[in-house]
């Protein structure tokens, strides 16, 4: 069984599913869900922070940014899930959960439209979602490292002649080109001999009470 001392290594596993929260279907915003008195404070705040966004010149490949939606703490059941504002045909969607709230890909040509849906939006859905959505920020270093350091991290990280051993994992862009930049830069970090594969190292681990044919391999 991996330890924190011997963590499993890339492990070798394809999820089928999107990651994300599993929404409520079949079911209608209401009104009674709208949290009334603090909507219109936050049609103000959430569209400027949108359009902040638009200042945004890092982070971000093929024209798209990762963007953390947090929820307020009465709002994180799946029934709250934003989706009213983003959503494909929007020019934005959800990828995955996070820490209180959801990561979503945004397009930046479609920062000033999804402002003003925020601002004027008069549907139930959105006056809801509006209401439940404390702030939408990018996705910082802390969000990525889920509150710890970097240096915390290379202190516990396994000892490898060239370096210490992490576990890679790339930000999860839907758009492809997108990911294409993400897998350049990193080709570009290999080049340069700032990181290594370690094709080599090979191990098989088997959780505890698992089935003999549950295995878990890290190459």
């Amino acid at each position: 069984m991996p330890t924190e001392a011997r963590p499993v290594l890339n492990p070798v596993l394809s999820f089928k599913r999107d990651p994300r929260l599993v929404g409520v279907t079949g079911r209608s915003a209401e009104e009674s869900q709208i949290v009334v008195q603090r909507l219109e404070d936050q049609k103000v705040k959430l569209s400027g922070q949108i359009l902040g966004l638009e200042n945004q010149t890092t982070r971000q490949h093929a024209g798209k940014l990762l963007v953390a939606i947090r929820m307020f703490d009465d709002s994180l059941a799946p029934t709250y899930e934003p989706e009213s504002i983003f959503r494909e045909p929007l020019g934005s969607e959800l990828v995955a959960p996070i820490e209180g709230g959801y990561l979503a890909q945004v397009d930046r040509r479609a920062l000033t439209n999804l402002s003003k849906i925020v601002r004027k939006g008069a549907t139930t859905d959105v006056r809801v979602t509006v209401s439940r959505i404390k702030e939408i920020t990018t996705q910082t270093e802390s969000d990525v490292l889920r509150g710890r350091t970097v240096q915390s991290l290379w202190e516990r990280a396994i000892h490898e002649d060239r370096g210490r051993v992490f576990t890679l994992w790339l930000a999860p862009y839907r758009e492809n080109m997108a990911r294409s930049e993400v897998a350049t830069q990193i080709g570009e970090f290999a080049e340069a001999q700032d990181i290594y594969s370690l094709a080599d190292l090979v191990s098989i681990t088997r959780e505890q009470g698992s089935d003999a044919d549950q295995l878990l391999a890290a190459v």
